[in-house]
């Protein structure tokens, strides 16, 4: 068996034996393996896919691949999102479960494509360390019921290499790939309990609810075969969540929220209901119980005060809670008001706001990645200032740019009226909650 073999069986469409995707994810491990072929076979899994059986196969190696965390009788329960554009949501979510005397095990990635991640948002705060050792990992649980970093040298050893490889060669919206990545990590860590915020739409790699119901299938059902009871929520992810896109942004915005600050909108609804229904899941009690213990969480400052403690413990400096200045601050900064982009008129309401075009404008701007070798600018990024529905003039401010680079505030600026739809009707406004996928409904 050779690894021109196993790429060119999926490149003509047949399915890998099991033996061949643990022989291709040790190859990884064991650094006996070249980009340019892994590419080539990320790429034929893209277009000729997987079945179940090999996703829970390459499930199983990639989890092989490093150690399993055992935590043994600790009440634990993770979060995570399949990724989309302003999604901060898991920075506030993590200290207010935490609070709520449940150990919150995260392990988290970096952008992917368009989207932010979570790691490349923590580090735009000060010394904050997302590289933990796996001894620190445990001891961080237990001591503090909460950890957000990246997968540690020994978890998941294969993802790590993959789910950069995959971002760069554009084979991130696979669904056997996602699932693999997602559930390695999340078997992994130790955690027993899921909730995966599943994006739908034009900012998220599922770009329709029968996709991201295939998805939510896969991702629960390895979850069974791995003991990890897994919860499903389908989001939609039409527009930018929250104001904030960029990196420091977030985190700022995500402050916000732990200070009580924000009170409504999409961000402050899905992070109230996602940490709701972890609490619920994992104390098996009613979701509205579990919706007022995060709220008191909020309103107590128990969880600002989780975060800062998670600041502390991963050498990150705490001043930013208070002094937003601590964080990288961008050189150039550009409002733009709605004549700029659509000239004159007298009032019109926000149809559609572009969550993948926004996502490319933040990363042109600074705040992502085109190769996975690139440095991010963590100061980088756009507020926006309207949401799907809003009522605007021409001296309606709708965006601040945040850049170091002149020619990419330029070249955005031009761009902008391609993503931004304007209607003469007023527009109504669903949830951003689609649908929810319970364990026990997929069998």
């Amino acid at each position: 068996m050779t690894f021109i073999d196993i790429i060119r069986k999926k490149r003509d469409g047949f399915n890998l034996t099991k033996d061949e995707i643990n022989y291709f994810i040790n190859q990884i491990k064991t650094n006996n393996v070249v980009d340019y072929q892994v590419s080539a076979l990320l790429m034929a899994i893209f277009f000729k896919g997987m079945t179940f059986e090999e996703t829970a196969n390459l499930t199983e190696a990639m989890v092989n691949s490093g150690t399993r965390v055992d935590f043994e009788d600790i009440l634990t329960c993770d979060k995570h999102s399949t990724g989309g554009v302003g999604d901060k949501i898991s920075i506030p979510l993590a200290p207010i479960v935490a609070s709520c005397n449940i150990a919150v095990p995260m392990m988290s990635g970096r952008g992917l494509g368009h989207t932010g991640g979570t790691l490349d948002k923590l580090e735009s705060i000060p010394g904050f360390n997302v590289n933990l050792t796996l001894d620190e990992f445990k001891s961080q649980i237990k001591e503090l019921n909460l950890a957000m970093i990246g997968q540690t040298k020994e978890i998941a050893v294969a993802d790590k290499y993959l789910y950069a490889l995959r971002d760069a060669t554009c084979t991130v919206e696979s669904i056997p790939l996602i699932t693999a990545s997602i559930m390695s990590k999340k078997i992994a860590e130790g955690t027993k309990n899921l909730v995966i915020d599943l994006k739908v739409g034009k900012g998220a790699f599922m770009k329709n609810v029968q996709e991201a119901e295939e998805l939510a299938e896969y991702l629960i059902k390895v979850g069974k075969l791995n003991g990890v009871k897994t919860t499903v929520i389908l989001t939609d992810m039409d527009e930018p969540i929250g104001k904030m896109i960029g990196n420091s942004l977030e985190i700022i915005e995500s402050i916000e929220l732990l200070k009580g600050n924000i009170k409504n909108g999409d961000f402050y609804e899905l992070t109230t209901y996602l940490s709701a229904l972890m609490i619920s899941k994992t104390l098996s009690i009613g979701f509205e119980e579990a919706k007022n213990k995060v709220l008191e969480s909020i309103c107590s400052k128990r969880a600002l005060d989780k975060f800062k403690q998670l600041i502390l413990k991963q050498n990150g400096n705490p001043k930013v809670l208070e002094d937003y200045s601590v964080f990288p601050n961008a050189k150039i900064k550009k409002d733009i008001y709605a004549k700029d982009i659509f000239g004159d008129f007298k009032t019109k309401y926000i149809k559609e706001i572009d969550a993948f075009q926004f996502g490319l404008f933040a990363n042109s701007l600074g705040a992502g990645r085109n190769k996975k070798e690139d440095t991010i600018d963590h100061s980088a990024g756009i507020e926006i200032f309207i949401k799907i529905g809003d009522l605007i003039n021409p001296n309606t401010k709708i965006l601040t740019l945040f850049s170091n680079k002149e020619e990419s505030i330029i070249e955005v600026t031009k761009k902008i009226k391609d993503a931004i739809n304007l209607s003469d009707s007023k527009i109504i406004k669903n949830s951003k909650i689609i649908k929810t996928i319970d364990y026990d409904s997929i069998k």
